[in-house]
């Protein structure tokens, strides 16, 4: 069974199989400042929605992984019923064995970060979910090996694996730039942070967004100024 997903300018065939669309990768979609970019790699693209969302907002070349066929079928399905079919390819494969003579001006990913617990007795969502086939170790060794010198890479990761996801960016010898403190509800503790890494050592810029005011889906302006040009309710 499947269902659309409608954004303002494309739309997104989802599975029941695979992970909806969520908050998480329209969040890092929306922030990342792309319009420079000539080359960008999504990590981990499964139905394709931050590739496109990058599409929307740049003129680069878009390449995307993902090792579940079903995922790598519907991303490339919504890439050829996109605006921007001729700038984005799907690779079906794991990011340690992609191969490629190009260095990436901006990669992107919204990993597994589960370590912990039981696996989704779905395939899909075990491997978008669980790091059994990507662990941050590698993702990372992967990011320093195929971004551009002067590139920046981004991810969104759970704000309680904060110390351990700086000290595998040390181990793998790249700096965090920058980090945007996700607070899911006004007067809640931040729980996901985007990250942006780099090859050159800078002082790191923190900043805060705040999704809901008060009530349920009472969006904060910040947060609906930052997602304007993609939800239709905004």
């Amino acid at each position: 069974m499947k269902d659309i997903f409608h954004f303002k300018k494309f739309s997104l065939k989802q599975s029941s199989s695979l992970l909806k669309v969520g908050t998480d990768a329209v969040l890092l979609g929306a922030y990342i400042d792309c319009k420079d970019a000539k080359h960008i790699l999504d990590i981990g693209t499964g139905t394709g929605i931050i590739a496109l969302a990058l599409a929307q907002k740049s003129e680069a070349i878009i390449h995307a992984l993902d090792i579940n066929s079903e995922a790598c079928k519907l991303a490339n399905e919504n890439f050829q019923n996109s605006n921007w079919s001729n700038r984005l390819t799907i690779f079906c494969q794991a990011v340690q064995n992609f191969e490629t003579d190009i260095k990436y001006d901006i990669i992107v990913s919204n990993p597994p970060y589960f370590s912990a617990g039981n696996a989704s007795p779905n395939k899909g969502k075990a491997i978008a979910k669980h790091d059994n086939e990507l662990k941050l170790s590698d993702l990372l060794l992967n990011i320093k090996r195929l971004l551009n010198k002067n590139g920046l890479a981004y991810l969104i990761f759970p704000a309680l694996q904060h110390d351990s996801f700086i000290q595998e960016c040390e181990n793998a010898e790249l700096f965090v730039s920058k980090k945007l403190f996700i607070i899911p509800k006004k007067g809640k503790q931040a729980n996901r942070i985007i990250f942006e890494l780099s090859h050159q050592f800078s002082i790191c810029e923190n900043s805060h967004l705040t999704i809901e005011n008060d009530f349920r889906h009472d969006y904060s302006e910040e947060y609906k100024e930052l997602t304007k040009d993609y939800y239709l309710k905004f």
